[in-house]
């Protein structure tokens, strides 16, 4: 019979954390987080497009059995004091050998960094087959998207960086930094792309019709409820896979992670 460990009972109340947040929070759409090829030299594995698909098929199925929902974190480290969840990952998906992800953010502050730079490159940490994670039921699973987490210095190179700026009407521009605000548009107040708008891009998910996604309340502030959001159950939201317990051997963040 198998004992819910500690690991475990962290990761329940995260995923509880989750599914109890507020669908109005500001959405994060089409951040590119890995890229497939051989970081073998690197001790991380080699992934291809096949891999990519797998870890998009493994988080619809984790995250629908309650299991695991992937934190968007400030840096790799694990301490919840000193890391705090800045969103949840909504959806992930591979478009060729690419892997993309929407993420529901805690905050409009979250937002606000990003536009003001201070996050700017991320790094995603993966279960890989050698290093599984370990679901409560004891089997192993590999291809498993850990965490995404945002990091100074990006190891896989290539990727965008990610901007985001506030047009006059109202809309964030989650954009890719080398196309000029090119992005998607989040809407604060449920109305729609000003027209002169109407020709920037951003990164299509293949089972969207649209990339325009509804945001938060009013002009995009923060208020308290939004400071207070990024803590679950008695603060503790993140996934907590740190201690290798209830996630595979623990060695995602410093074996199988692979920071872009």
């Amino acid at each position: 019979m198998h004992h819910e460990t500690a690991a475990e009972q962290r990761e329940a109340q995260a995923v509880n954390s989750f599914l109890q947040f507020s669908s109005k929070q500001p959405l994060l759409k089409g951040v590119q987080i890995f890229r497939a090829g051989d970081y073998s030299h690197k001790n991380k594995g080699a992934w291809n497009a096949q891999d990519l698909q797998q870890i998009a098929s493994n988080f619809k199925m984790l995250k629908a059995a309650g299991e695991h929902v992937p934190p968007l974190k400030s840096s790799h480290e694990d301490d919840n004091r000193g890391n705090p969840v800045l969103g949840w990952a909504e959806k992930v998906y591979a478009v060729g050998k690419d892997l993309f992800a929407d993420f529901r953010l805690v905050s409009n502050r979250v937002l606000d960094l990003i536009k003001r730079k201070a996050f700017r490159f991320r790094s995603a940490e993966l279960h890989d087959q050698p290093r599984p994670w370990t679901r409560p039921d004891g089997s192993r699973l590999g291809n498993v998207l850990r965490a995404v987490s945002f990091v100074p210095i990006p190891e896989v190179k290539g990727m965008d960086e990610i901007t985001a700026t506030l047009s006059e009407s109202g809309l964030a521009y989650v954009a890719l930094a080398d196309e000029d605000e090119a992005g998607v548009a989040i809407n604060y107040q449920g109305d729609k792309m000003d027209p002169k708008d109407k020709n920037k891009k951003g990164t299509q998910d293949p089972d969207a019709e649209s990339t325009q996604a509804q945001g938060t309340d009013g002009e995009g502030e923060t208020d308290a409820e939004d400071e207070d959001a990024d803590t679950g159950a008695d603060g503790d939201t993140d996934a907590d896979a740190g201690d290798g317990e209830g996630e595979g051997d623990g060695d995602a963040a410093d074996g199988a992670d692979t920071e872009d």
